[in-house]
């Protein structure tokens, strides 16, 4: 595997994403350039993946237990959290990654977002195909009209790190889609953890 990255952002290609693949993969999957399976923040290390278990507090809608919670995930996973600018840019990517956003919808759900070498973003809802997003070239300017109230902050992904773990899970890789769905971590009782992201 090769990644491409310019400004930040990674190609719009997404062909393979909406191929053979669409039903097993996710907006997470996606975000982090894995097409082997659907993934939940946190999968990449050993142990249970993150998962939405607390309330929602009445004033904010968010508790920050959860936001945190989805924060030290994704850093488990290898990712870089990126500090929010004061004056609405985008943060700088370090060499060698490539920018994605995440966004919350508390108690429910998690979804991610790709950023493109032409400034623009996509995403992948559940089981369904890679959409470009055409409105703007900041997701946290439409992650709301998306179903995601709260923005979860901007993080790089290492290219380095996607080809290791992809090179890793093509080597294991047998598993049919029908029982790649099946074999999902997900947890009866817990809340989201179907989640469309």
């Amino acid at each position: 595997m090769i990644l491409c990255i310019q400004n930040g952002g990674l190609p719009y290609s997404p062909g393979r994403w909406n191929g053979d693949i669409v039903g097993r993969t996710n907006c997470y999957s996606y975000a982090v350039q894995f097409p082997y399976e659907w993934l939940h923040p946190g999968s990449f290390e050993q142990g249970a993946p993150w998962r939405f278990r607390q309330r929602s507090s009445a004033k904010t809608g968010l508790d920050y237990r959860v936001y945190d919670g989805l924060s030290a995930a994704l850093l488990r996973d290898g990712l870089v959290p990126l500090p929010l600018s004061l004056d609405g840019e985008l943060p700088d990517v370090p060499d060698g990654h490539f920018l994605i956003a995440a966004a919350l919808l508390p108690e429910k759900d998690f979804h991610f977002y790709l950023k493109h070498c032409d400034g623009s973003w996509s995403h992948k809802v559940g089981h369904w195909s890679v959409v470009k997003r055409h409105m703007s070239s900041d997701p946290r300017c439409y992650c709301q009209a998306d179903g995601y109230p709260h923005f979860a902050g901007f993080y790089a992904v290492s290219a380095e790190l996607v080809v290791r773990r992809s090179a890793e899970a093509s080597q294991d890789w047998w598993r049919s889609p029908t029982e790649a769905e099946t074999t999902s971590p997900a947890v009866a009782g817990d809340v989201g953890v179907g989640g469309r992201g």
